[in-house]
């Protein structure tokens, strides 16, 4: 989970290694009301995988 992110759009989660099957993101509130993004990945790998979170902007937070 990727905690004080608001989803205008999804987040692009580029894979270099590995073919990803199923990916799915959304967010949720936590116990204090912030939001956190959560993404899912359905993947084999046999070796290590480079994954990068690109586009998943932080809460402004004088406008939360």
């Amino acid at each position: 989970m990727i905690r004080d992110t608001y989803r205008p759009g999804d987040a692009k989660v580029p894979a270099k290694g590995v073919e990803v099957r199923n990916l799915r993101q959304g967010t949720v509130l936590d116990t204090e009301g912030r939001r956190k993004l959560v993404i899912w990945l359905e993947m084999d790998a046999t070796s290590p995988v480079d994954i990068s979170i690109e586009g998943a902007k932080p809460i402004n937070p004088i406008n939360p």
